[in-house]
């Protein structure tokens, strides 16, 4: 069985991890809150990385993280690719509810591994041989899920669970080493450090920090995994700007120190640094494969690329996703917009995305990596849609985005011209993406 030929939006539909009795490119029965009819991630990619193989792309390999998660899932890497000089990173799926964002790296590896060239053909178009030689010259990461527990757990129950799905105890969790403070009868208590807390937030304050006291039987399941990675910030309050059910604008957690049963939980930076398994298993992958030159964490919603705070006067970095922005304009289709999250959501520290740049390659002449976090579709207040992207709107999110995955491809280690179109990024702009689905250009 070939790769899928995805040429109409009915083509594409979301992926779950697995399900009972699944097949590569087959959809489950009706399953989930939604009733949707889903593929198995975990056999598609075997399937990719079997036809790498057949196709004799280099270094080809599918792999687990370690460790596994809380519920004893893996988070799957496929690797693929000829330069190990030249890494680059596609992950996705950080947040349960994002499904959205395990799509687009997912179909990323697809179009990939579809459209490299077959050896037999001894005539490959031009455009088959670009993509052979950004293959060749890079290797290749993509992990689509890296949060299993919290998409099955969005999936089959809460829709919008955001954060894994690890119990919090008071044996492993609040201790005096992950600075909770044991009070009588068992009661624990935490005080968050704060970054620009707004005016209505600081008469809840003591001595300009958050005190959380609980018992540790109050705490909910889960950590948000992009607010866990160790690094600039790790450990603050945050707080961003929204709406409430009455239209008055007010302002919300946008990274919590909360541990119990509340909306704040759900943005919880957790109860020491890399405290979670995935945040471990995400780091290990640095630690064995890292640095990688360029990186996207795929998220929804908003319609941004969007670049760490610290990258701020990083002018290659900024360059290179004003290219990728020019690089999601389809037809008559509005441009992400492009910033750091403080410019354009809210502030948001310790995530996989600061994490990766901050994992920089190392020498005289070493330059920071391209990393980026890609708020996909819907655009930023259409909370109508919101994270339930309809299936027929995959199409369109993957065409906005895959020129720009492979500029970044070609880009990846390089200075980049800040007054023109960089070649690495203005030979994908006259790809004629619409309409064609994972089928190439002519």
């Amino acid at each position: 069985m070939p790769i899928p030929d995805r040429i109409n939006p009915e083509d594409y539909h979301y992926h779950v991890y697995d399900y009972d009795n699944s097949a590569p490119f087959a959809l489950s029965d009706a399953m989930g809150l939604h009733n949707l009819r889903c593929y198995s991630l975990v056999l598609d990619l075997i399937y990719l990385a079997g036809e790498a193989m057949d196709k004799k792309i280099p270094n080809t390999a599918l792999f687990p993280l370690v460790p596994y998660t809380a519920e004893n899932r893996k988070i799957y890497v496929l690797h693929f690719g000829g330069d190990p000089n030249r890494r680059v990173l596609f992950t996705g799926g950080i947040h349960g509810r994002e499904r959205i964002a395990v799509e687009i790296p997912y179909l990323i590896a697809e179009y990939l591994i579809k459209n490299y060239p077959d050896p037999a053909d001894e005539k490959p178009s031009a455009k088959q041989q670009e993509i052979k030689n950004l293959v060749d010259n890079s290797q290749i990461f993509v992990a689509p899920m890296l949060n299993p527990d919290g998409h099955n757990y969005a999936t089959k129950t809460d829709r919008m669970w955001r954060i894994n799905r690890r119990i919090l105890t008071a044996k492993n969790d609040f201790t005096e080493e992950n600075e909770f403070s044991k009070e009588q009868w068992g009661y624990c208590q935490y005080f968050a450090r704060q970054y620009k807390t707004p005016p209505e937030k600081k008469n809840d304050l003591i001595d300009g920090r958050n005190r959380y006291y609980f018992h540790p039987s109050q705490a909910s399941a889960g950590v948000d995994l992009n607010r866990n990675f160790p690094g600039y910030m790790w450990g603050y309050e945050t707080y961003g700007k929204g709406v409430d059910d009455k239209g008055e604008k007010v302002s919300f957690h946008a990274t919590s120190g909360d541990p119990t049963v509340s909306k704040r939980h759900e943005s919880y930076f957790g109860p020491a640094k890399n405290s979670e398994y995935e945040t471990k298993a995400i780091m290990d992958l640095f630690t064995r494969f890292g640095p990688f030159l360029a990186s996207i964490d795929y998220h929804s919603y908003s319609k941004m690329i969007l670049y760490p705070e610290l990258a701020k006067n990083d002018a290659n970095v900024v360059r290179m996703a004003q290219c990728m922005r020019e690089l999601t304009k389809i037809g008559k289709e509005s441009k992400y917009k492009c910033g750091r999250p403080s410019d354009l959501l809210y502030p948001g520290f310790s995530s996989l995305m600061d994490y990766s740049y901050k994992r920089a390659p190392t020498g005289p002449s070493a330059r920071k990596p391209y990393a980026f976090t890609i708020e996909l579709d819907p655009e930023y207040g259409n909370e109508a849609v919101g994270f339930d992207l309809p299936e027929g709107e995959i199409l369109n999110t993957f065409r906005k985005n895959i020129r720009g995955a492979l500029a970044l491809i070609a880009c990846a280690g390089k200075d980049i011209d800040r007054d023109r179109t960089p070649l690495c990024c203005g030979q994908f702009a006259d790809w004629q993406v619409f309409n064609r689905g994972n089928i190439l250009p002519d």
